[in-house]
């Protein structure tokens, strides 16, 4: 809770003009998620007793502004009443009626927005109390529910934009999953794809060896058959792999014969034609 100073002029015996310090407590509350709807001031915010229309306004320098949650940006006190878009209210009917129906409908309690606000407004009252010496413009009305409409439509654009920036990166984050997603899915693909390639690679060799075991076996048959009978000899038990040796010398000794024996038939007939 902070406490602000205000001057309250109380005129004493004798026509003195006596200024008496009364402490005004702002009470801070904690600070919600503002859901804010801007309210254009008009006219009054409340109605009934207690509301006057300023023909003056104090110099800036005796204004004490208030930021705290549900406080418009621009009011401030002075002489204990609160000042707000024109009109003078009373303390106690500004705070209940009004701060307290905002605070329950969480309008302006971000007060850093409304501290952030409020800069602007300090600044422009500061501009028209240099320009008017604290008499009401009648334009003044106009002039802040323009300004008003504009701190709106700045707000409603930058949630706008928030919305943008959550809907895109709530995209990019799907696509960046979809795309994880396709890549391990890609990969469990390749993966299988190379799986059943070494599982055919495997058959096919296990496939030739046994071909080329069975090929074997039936060269090593034919072998025995072939010298298996022959008197006094007992056939040597060889490997297939020595039978398939021994088959090919074999074929290789008898080409050899043939070529030895046509080469002589060839060197006789000269010796007969003579």
């Amino acid at each position: 809770m902070n406490r602000l100073i205000a001057f309250i002029p109380l005129v004493a015996l004798g026509g003195c003009i006596v200024e008496e310090r009364r402490p005004v407590y702002v009470e801070r509350r904690p600070v919600y998620v503002e859901q804010r709807s801007a309210v254009v001031v008009d006219g009054p915010v409340i109605d009934g007793p207690g509301v006057v229309v300023m023909e003056t306004e104090p110099a800036p320098v005796e204004r004490v502004y208030v930021y705290d949650e549900g406080y418009p940006p621009g009011t401030y006190i002075y002489g204990g009443f609160y000042y707000y878009g024109g009109y003078r209210y009373e303390h106690d009917v500004f705070v209940t009626r009004f701060v307290e129906v905002n605070i329950r409908e969480h309008r302006y309690v971000n007060v850093e927005e409304n501290r952030r606000l409020g800069a602007d407004f300090e600044t422009r009252h500061r501009e028209q109390y240099e320009r008017t010496g604290g008499r009401v413009d009648p334009n003044y009305v106009a002039k802040l529910r323009a300004g008003q409409e504009q701190h709106a439509k700045a707000y409603q654009y930058g949630q706008e934009q928030k919305q943008k920036a959550a809907r895109y990166e709530a995209d990019q984050k799907a696509k960046a999953s979809r795309y994880e997603g396709d890549q391990a899915a890609k990969a469990g693909r390749y993966e299988a794809d190379q799986k059943a390639a070494a599982g055919r690679y495997e058959g096919e060799q296990k496939a030739k060896a046994g071909r080329y075991e069975g090929e074997q076996k039936a060269k090593a048959g034919e072998y025995e058959q072939q010298h298996g009978n022959t008197p006094g000899i007992q056939p040597a038990r060889v490997s297939p792999q020595q039978n398939s040796n021994q088959l090919k010398a074999q074929q290789e000794k008898e080409r050899l014969e043939a070529a030895q024996e046509k080469k002589n038939q060839n060197q006789k007939k000269p010796q007969e034609h003579q």
